[in-house]
């Protein structure tokens, strides 16, 4: 998925950049006056990585490209694997101890939590992989 946003902050490698509307610019984007855009449709602020090395600086327009594959696999991470926990806990809890049916919601919910944490520790280790790359200078 290809975008285009405005540069907010420049960190680094790590940059803030802001989209209008649905990303794909208008003639008031490319001529750098994009205070139509921002008041007539929501923004989305994104954190992407500079890893083309360009010349980068607050204001400028650019495109960002977040591959398919990555946001799917954020996905599967982020929303999939806890909710697979759950039940998974929740089948352990029933199997293992035949106990009330709010002891098994409990077991799922360890579950839930047990995803949740294992997705913080492995997106940290991850972060600058997964994240939006900036193609171009426009």
């Amino acid at each position: 998925m290809e975008t285009t946003g405005i540069i907010k902050t420049v960190n680094d490698d790590i940059i803030e950049i802001e989209v209008y509307g649905d990303g794909s610019g208008c003639a008031s984007c490319s001529s750098g006056n994009c205070a139509s855009c921002a008041s007539a449709q929501n923004s989305r602020t994104y954190r992407a990585v500079n890893r083309n090395h360009l010349a980068l600086e607050k204001g400028k327009l650019v495109k960002v490209d977040l591959p398919a594959g990555q946001a799917v696999s954020a996905l599967l991470r982020v929303i999939v694997f806890p909710i697979v926990l759950f039940f998974t806990f929740y089948s352990i809890t029933d199997m293992l101890w035949n106990t009330s049916e709010g002891l098994r919601i409990a077991g799922g919910f360890l579950g839930l939590i047990m995803g949740f944490g294992l997705n913080f520790l492995i997106s940290g280790k991850m972060k600058k992989k997964e994240m939006p790359i900036i193609t171009k200078i426009l």
